[in-house]
């Protein structure tokens, strides 16, 4: 049986590029297309629109002052989520993907509720409290 070689260059093309498609789907996992809506923080709370959650789920809240964005998710007609974006490891940005929140720092994953599914991080993330007033999602940071 006659075995076929393969040319080294055409060895490394294919190996890079498996592994960029494999880098890449991992990626996409993490990256998030959820829309930003930036808002201030005053007295202590943050007014977001319902409006806003008319035709998506899921906001990514930014405040100056804040530090970290924000994770709000629309639960149902009347009921909100709100998770600040800090890894609590080391204090780190999250990314928020489809299933799951990243740390790219050291590589903890979160579920949507906060919740640790890997270390490092032992701690959940911080939940924010919300409330609903005069057509606005209110959300306390203090």
């Amino acid at each position: 049986m006659e075995k076929k070689r393969i040319a080294r260059k055409d060895f490394l093309k294919t190996s890079c590029s498996l592994i960029g498609f494999g880098v890449l789907a991992g990626l996409a996992e993490s990256c998030s297309s959820y829309k930003v809506f930036k808002t201030k923080v005053s007295d202590g709370t943050i007014s977001i629109p319902l409006s806003e959650f008319a035709l998506e789920e899921v906001r990514i809240v930014r405040a100056p002052g804040v530090g970290y964005d924000i994770l709000v998710r629309k639960m149902g007609p009347t009921s909100f989520t709100a998770l600040l974006l800090r890894c609590t490891h080391q204090d780190w940005d999250l990314q928020a993907g489809k299933t799951q929140i990243k740390c790219t720092n050291h590589g903890s994953v979160f579920d949507w509720m906060g919740n640790v599914k890997t270390g490092p991080a032992a701690t959940r993330l911080r939940s924010l409290p919300t409330r609903i007033e005069n057509e606005k999602l209110l959300l306390t940071y203090a």
